[in-house]
C-alpha cells in the first residue's frame, strides 16, 4: 500500500517528501532570551531558501570552513536530512554570500564609526605565521555613548616582512 502510495498515486501529498512547499513546519525550541521564562514551546517555522543560504554563510564565516566545504557529501548529505527541499548551491555561490555580508557588516561599522562622538584610535600589530608568513592588523578602538570599549579589525594584509622599511 505505501509503495503504491509513493510511486503512483499522484494525488499523495507526500509522494515527494513534502505536502506543500509554503506549509509551515513545527518544532520544539527553546523560547529566545527575553520572552518569559526560559521553558521549551512548539515555534512554527517557514521554509525559506534564502535563510538557509543566510545560515550557510554564516556557519562558514563563523567557524571559518573553507568555501569547499558546501560540497562536500557528507554536508550535502546533513543538509537532506534536516530540508529535504532546499537545493544546495555551490562553493561560488557561498562566498558570494559570505561577501554579501561582509559588505553589510562594513556598512554597519562604518555608519557605527561616523556617528560616534567620540574619538577613534588605531593600533597596528605584526606577527608571522607558522607558514612563515608576515601579517599586519589595523585595529580601531573606540568607546560608545555608553562608555563601552570596542575593537574593530579594519584591515589585516599580507607584509614582506616585519622591517620598518617594509611597513613605512
Amino acid at each position: 500500500m505505501i509503495s503504491h502510495l509513493e510511486n503512483q498515486c499522484k494525488k499523495y501529498p507526500y509522494r515527494f517528501g513534502v505536502a506543500d512547499k509554503n506549509q509551515p513546519t513545527l518544532s520544539f525550541d527553546k523560547k529566545p532570551e527575553g520572552e518569559g521564562n526560559s521553558s521549551s514551546s512548539m515555534i512554527m517555522h517557514r521554509y525559506n531558501a534564502e535563510d538557509l543560504r543566510q545560515a550557510i554563510a554564516e556557519f562558514v564565516i563563523g567557524d571559518e570552513h573553507p568555501f569547499r566545504v558546501v560540497e562536500g557529501c557528507w554536508f550535502r548529505r546533513l543538509l537532506k536530512k534536516f530540508e529535504p527541499r532546499f537545493q544546495m548551491s555551490s562553493r561560488i555561490t557561498v562566498a558570494r554570500d559570505c561577501f554579501k555580508i561582509y559588505n553589510v557588516e562594513k556598512a554597519k561599522l562604518k555608519k557605527s564609526l561616523k556617528s560616534l562622538s567620540s574619538r577613534v584610535c588605531l593600533t597596528t600589530d605584526t606577527w608571522t605565521s607558522n607558514q612563515n608568513l608576515n601579517y599586519m592588523c589595523l585595529t580601531a578602538h573606540f568607546i560608545d555613548d555608553d562608555w563601552k570599549l570596542h575593537k574593530r579589525i579594519i584591515n589585516f594584509c599580507l607584509v614582506a616582512n616585519h622591517k620598518e622599511i617594509h611597513l613605512g
